[in-house]
């Protein structure tokens, strides 16, 4: 996720997914992994435009909030010790088959 998108027409689309998913007891106790890929974290106030769009209570559900994500970063993924239903939000995608620079691989998840 890139700050330079964020309140685009996908933040509200996926707000509303998630808000639908969370009526119908769909979803349980949603987290976020926003993969923040800008060269600086997110500000408490970035972070709460954020979460508010997605339909999260608040920014405790996002995961990572305090670090950007790189490739490079070997324990980004095994740091998550959350269980419950995780949204990733990378740049462009999860790539299954051939990946570009702002896909993340399911290898590296």
């Amino acid at each position: 996720m890139r700050l330079q998108f964020l309140g685009d027409a996908l933040d509200h689309w996926k707000g509303a997914l998630f808000q639908h998913l969370c009526s119908e007891n769909l979803l349980k106790d949603l987290h976020v992994e926003p993969m923040i890929t800008d060269s600086r974290i997110w500000t408490p106030k970035e972070l709460n435009t954020y979460a508010r769009l997605l339909q999260l209570k608040n920014t405790e559900r996002i995961i990572h909030s305090d670090r950007t994500f790189t490739r490079t970063y070997p324990d980004y993924f095994k740091s998550i010790k959350y269980s419950g239903d995780l949204f990733l939000d990378p740049d462009t995608g999860i790539a299954t088959g051939k990946a570009y620079r702002k896909h993340i691989k399911t290898d590296e998840i």
